[in-house]
């Protein structure tokens, strides 16, 4: 068991991308529940790897929005921050940042990829209301097939971050 185990686990190692050096060296950790660090000392190669067995990292987009008063209006920047340092990839207008109040679009931002750390970002100009406070909401859209379209570049991991409320005080 440990041999067929430690030949897996070397071949996990190849497939996420790590050298054969790496994966000679001396523990390799997976994650799994039971299986901390194990020895890899042993190289087998053509071995199919159980999706299971291999770790890998997710994306994951988080929408921000922030606030500051200009004169009597307010600006609101929002957008959406990948926060996750796995690159997401996905086609042309599969997902947006859509900017709301309640019950009606004041925008929406299609977009295509955002890279490991970076963010897009737009503003918008809104009256202070006189009485009630206005809320607002940034919202990451995607399309319904998006996390069956065989893309995992595009599957975002954290839905708890994909969305943001923001209320702008009356004067």
């Amino acid at each position: 068991m440990k041999i067929v185990l430690k030949s897996i686990l070397t071949a996990a190692t190849l497939a996420v991308g790590a050298s054969a050096a790496f994966a000679d060296g001396p523990v390799l950790n997976i994650g799994a529940s039971k299986l901390r660090a194990i020895q890899t000392n042993r190289l087998q190669r053509n071995l199919v790897i159980p999706q299971n067995l291999v770790q890998r990292g997710c994306v994951d987009l988080a929408v921000f929005a922030e606030q500051t008063r200009v004169g009597d209006r307010v600006r609101v920047t929002y957008g959406v921050r990948n926060v996750s340092s796995i690159n997401y990839v996905s086609g042309p207008s599969q997902q947006a940042i859509v900017f709301a109040a309640p019950g009606r679009t004041l925008a929406n931002h299609a977009f295509a990829g955002l890279n490991a750390g970076q963010s897009l970002s737009w503003s918008a100009i809104v009256n202070r209301p006189l009485e009630f406070p206005s809320n607002f909401s940034v919202i990451y859209s995607y399309d319904p097939d998006l996390y069956i379209d065989g893309n995992t570049a595009n599957d975002d991991c954290n839905r708890a971050n994909n969305q943001r409320n923001i209320t702008v005080a009356s004067n």
